[in-house]
């Protein structure tokens, strides 16, 4: 924003000065980021800390990173993940994954959610955000099971097959007599 902006005034002298000059103006914009829906679901057999930030101010936040680090006596590891550009108003999804150091603990941990991004003039900003999550035992499906639809399918084709094979046959004898 450009602005012509004069000044007068007198000096000790008693004699008139004017200035005049072009004042440029950077407007900062606003980013106000929140981070909601935390929470941990189970993805290819990893347990993943997922959430949502949302910019509610006016500008992006640039290069943005999310943090996930342990508190108190909880022992999953620091993970990161680079999430780029928080838009305004567009929720910007995170999944990070859940490892331990040493041996898992299941049940609840208490975490510390870090948004770390830059603003326009590239000022670093955090954004800390403290909650609780619950981290379940791997479910124990066994991978060694057999699905009811491989054994469905093939014997739907078994029974297909049959019926075409008959019908033709009599056909053919109809054709033949």
């Amino acid at each position: 924003l450009r602005i012509p902006l004069s000044i007068s005034y007198y000096n000790a002298h008693g004699d008139l000065h004017e200035v005049s000059k072009i004042v440029d103006f950077y407007i900062k914009g606003l980013i106000d980021l929140t981070i909601f829906n935390v929470d941990v679901i189970e993805l290819s057999g990893t347990q993943m800390v997922i959430g949502e930030i949302i910019n509610e101010g006016n500008e992006d936040g640039l290069f943005g990173f999310v943090y996930v680090e342990s508190k108190g006596d909880s022992n999953i590891k620091s993970s990161t993940q680079f999430i780029d550009e928080i838009e305004v108003d567009a929720p910007v999804p995170f999944n990070v994954p859940i490892e331990f150091d040493g041996e898992p603990q299941y049940g609840e941990h208490d975490i510390t959610i870090t948004v770390r991004y830059k603003d326009s003039t590239r000022d670093e900003i955090f954004l800390n955000h403290d909650a609780t999550i619950t981290v379940k035992a791997p479910s124990n499906e066994d991978e060694n099971s057999i699905d009811p639809t491989m054994i469905i399918i093939p014997i739907l084709l078994v029974i297909g097959s049959a019926f075409y094979i008959i019908r033709r046959r009599k056909k053919a004898a109809i054709e033949a007599s």
